[in-house]
């Protein structure tokens, strides 16, 4: 039989047991009140969530709709600048396409025969000085002469080129081709 001693020491543990156990229990207990808020503050978040965007979006979209108004503002008055700036030069080109017609067409009948009369003594001068120079070169150059003799012919001192003959003599200073 067990003593008392160690029935009162059992009992004791019990008791230190049952304690800890209530102690550890109550904490539990804590702790899953605990949670229950936390579950149920995340079961309203996405609804929460998704009052306040939808208080938010609409303003975001109407400022992105007024931001992008704004930028295609500038845009067209951009583009507008520089259709403006395109069309003045076109018409600036077609006010001087214009003179120049106008000043081509003024042009009268005296300075187009003036101008016909200096290209044609201009022409008649240049036919003139290239015929003077084909007359002296004709007169100043020798042209072929070709020499048929059975006997051997004899070129001394002179002034005169040969070419290619068989039967020829060449005596003094006389320009010699055939080599």
């Amino acid at each position: 039989m067990p003593t008392y001693c160690t029935v009162c020491y059992f009992d004791v543990k019990r008791i230190e047991f049952t304690e800890e156990v209530s102690k550890q229990i109550n904490e539990l207990d804590a702790r899953i009140k605990a949670l229950e808020k936390e579950t149920v503050l995340l079961h309203t978040l996405p609804k929460k969530l998704s009052t306040q965007l939808g208080e938010v979006i609409p303003s975001i979209a109407a400022e992105l709709n007024r931001l992008n108004q704004d930028e295609v503002g500038v845009l067209k008055n951009i583009l507008k600048s520089n259709v403006e700036e395109q069309n003045n030069v076109i018409k600036d080109s077609v006010l001087r396409l214009k003179q120049w017609k106008e000043e081509l067409e003024n042009i009268d009948g005296k300075s187009i025969k003036r101008y016909c009369l200096g290209f044609g003594i201009g022409l008649f001068v240049s036919v003139l000085a290239s015929l003077g120079a084909t007359y002296i070169m004709l007169k100043q150059f020798p042209q072929k002469i070709q020499i048929e003799s059975p006997e051997n012919v004899t070129v001394q001192n002179s002034d005169v080129g040969l070419w290619g003959s068989k039967n020829l003599q060449i005596k003094g200073n006389v320009k010699d081709h055939r080599r």
